[in-house]
């Protein structure tokens, strides 16, 4: 039997350790469906922490960890670089453009939410308002705002974009439920003339996403 040598297996393990850290090899591509997610992430991790939207979107987007300067060194579990590996995703390549429709959305959103509630408590009146999901309600606050600020996008992507994103991070029936709500207030809002859209103007299609650093 061969043996292996002293070298192959510190070749071996640098290999082992290069493949972990993805974000050295890959990136992905945002998209708009990319950026709802995130926002969403933003506002529901701001209404469980109230940590400043700010940092939020720093953290949440672009991965960036805030670390006390007086933080004890000894006897920790793991260390700050360890922490950023555990935490991290591959990294998303953003546009100016996602970023700025990202900041926009949580702007709006936070802007439209007491309004947003109360059309959601009036189309939901079978339900008890408090049986909705934190996450679900801050979706339809999300599409409501998307709904009423930004006439370039159609409200049937609008709509659409909100019901992946259910099926994604809430649960199964999410999607149907979501699809329910936001399909009565599109019509009533049309019908109160609360919605005023440009020509029909689609967004770009999505490119592969991964692409070589």
């Amino acid at each position: 039997m061969a043996k292996t040598s002293k070298k192959s297996k510190i070749d071996n393990t640098r290999n082992a350790k290069e493949s972990f850290y993805l974000s050295k090899t890959k990136k992905v591509i945002g998209t708009r469906s990319m950026v709802r997610g995130k926002v969403l992430e933003v506002l529901f991790a701001n209404e469980i922490s109230q940590e400043p939207i700010d940092d939020l979107f720093e953290t949440i987007f672009y991965r960036q960890f805030k670390f006390e300067p007086d933080e004890p060194t000894g006897n920790r579990l793991l260390t700050r670089e360890e922490i950023l590996e555990l935490e991290a995703d591959i990294p998303i390549s953003w546009s100016e453009e996602e970023v700025q429709f990202a900041k926009e959305l949580i702007e709006k959103t936070l802007q439209t939410r007491p309004f947003a509630i109360d059309e959601i408590r009036r189309t939901i009146a079978n339900w008890e308002f408090e049986r909705l999901t934190t996450i679900d309600r801050i979706i339809l606050e999300m599409a409501i705002a998307e709904l009423l600020h930004f006439p370039k996008i159609d409200p049937e992507v609008t709509i659409n974009e909100a019901i992946e994103v259910a099926k994604l991070y809430s649960t199964d029936k999410s999607g149907l439920f979501v699809n329910g709500v936001l399909d009565s207030l599109y019509k009533k809002f049309t019908q109160q003339e609360l919605i005023q859209k440009k020509k029909h103007n689609p967004e770009p299609p999505a490119k592969d996403p991964l692409i070589d650093s």
